[in-house]
Order: structure tokens, then C-alpha cells, then sequence
């Protein structure tokens, strides 16, 4: 484990983030929390540059549950505390072109930091970036290989031969749209999601 985190409660994490967070509206009985992760990322660098690794818009962002987010018993967002006693904050982030990918945030004993789970998450593991926001870019080159339609193969299998096939031969920018509505079918996998915490993250005492 390489990043470690500093043992806190739930409330000790939302008084840390405190100046971030605000009531979208008083009177809401389900306690509706707003949350400026745009500041947060400006102001902490180390942050910034953990969420960097995926390329994703910020366009949208939620720390409360929605219906797409599946199980509500086992979804991650919000402050959560896992059974061995670590504390984050969890958020889904999406442009109006992406799916919404899932990342957390916590403190490490001297700075807030950000990770984005791999097992269970909804983003495009061969390209590092949200479904819908492909463009070959970061790899240098336009075109799908036979590699690439090997992967979308295995990860969308439910879709027609024939349309993965006609959208695979369009450039990689061309084929977003296509990449962005197969894949808003797949599900979180929130039990991998939390498997994957805890094996890369350790806490220890602050």
C-alpha cells in the first residue's frame, strides 16, 4: 500500500471539509449536501493531481445517492466509514457527454488527497479516461486497433456485433457517442468499488 490515510470519524472529515459543503436547501428532510469540488482541487494540489490521472469533466458532480448509482444499501457516495475504520467522502463526476465515474475523498494527516478505484468504477481502463470522452489523444494516434475492439468486445458483450463493429471503424473521437451509450448500461460494482479501497489505502493513527 502506498497512500495512507488518518483515522477519522465522519464528522471530524465533514468539519475538515466544512468550507467546502452547504445545504442545498434547509428545509430538504433527506439533509441534500452541496459540494464545491472545483475549489477544493484549486486549493489543494495533491488532490488535483491524484484526480488528474483519469481524464474526466466535472461539468456535474454529486455526493448524494441517485437512482443510476444503483443499490442504495451498498452505494459509496457521501461520508462513509468502511469496517476498518476509514472515513472519505465519495463523489460522482460526469460532462453531460460521460458516464459519471466514482472517486473519494480523504485526509492523509497533512493534506486532503483523492483516488479513483479501478475494480467496480465506470471508466474506460484502455484509454484512462470517462466513458464518452475518448479521443486517442494521450495514446497518439485516431484510429481503434484490433486490441481495442478485442476490449469493447469483452466489456460490452450484449451489444450487436454489427453496430460495435460500424463504430469501432470510425475514428476514436467519432465512436464517443457510441462508447458513452454502451457503457450506460453497465452497473457499479460497489463491493469491488470498497474491496479496492482498502487494499490500496492504509490507515493509520493521526
Amino acid at each position: 500500500m502506498e497512500r495512507k490515510a488518518v483515522n477519522l470519524t465522519k464528522d471530524e472529515l465533514a468539519i475538515k471539509l466544512s468550507e467546502y459543503l452547504s445545504k442545498l436547501d434547509e428545509d430538504d428532510e433527506d439533509d441534500t449536501l452541496d459540494f464545491d469540488v472545483y475549489q477544493l482541487r484549486k486549493d489543494f494540489s495533491m488532490l488535483d493531481k491524484d484526480l488528474k490521472k483519469i481524464n474526466f469533466d466535472m461539468e456535474n458532480h454529486e455526493i448524494n445517492y441517485y437512482d443510476f448509482l444503483g443499490d442504495a444499501s451498498k452505494c459509496l457516495v457521501n461520508f462513509q466509514t468502511l469496517e476498518n475504520g476509514f472515513t472519505f467522502l465519495g463523489v460522482v463526476a460526469w460532462g453531460d457527454w460521460e458516464t459519471p465515474l466514482f472517486f473519494i475523498i480523504y485526509h492523509d494527516g497533512s493534506t486532503f488527497r483523492g483516488y479513483i478505484p479501478e475494480d467496480g468504477n465506470l471508466y474506460d481502463k484502455l484509454f484512462e479516461t470517462a466513458y464518452g470522452s475518448e479521443d486517442g489523444t494521450e495514446l497518439g494516434r485516431t484510429e481503434f486497433n484490433e486490441e481495442d475492439k478485442t476490449y469493447y468486445e469483452m466489456l460490452f458483450p450484449e451489444v450487436d456485433k454489427k453496430e460495435l463493429d460500424r463504430a469501432l471503424s470510425l475514428s476514436i473521437y467519432e465512436a464517443t457517442g457510441d462508447i458513452a451509450d454502451w457503457s450506460g448500461k453497465l452497473k457499479y460494482d460497489w463491493d469491488a468499488i470498497k474491496a479496492d479501497i482498502s487494499k490500496r489505502i492504509e490507515l493509520i493513527t493521526a
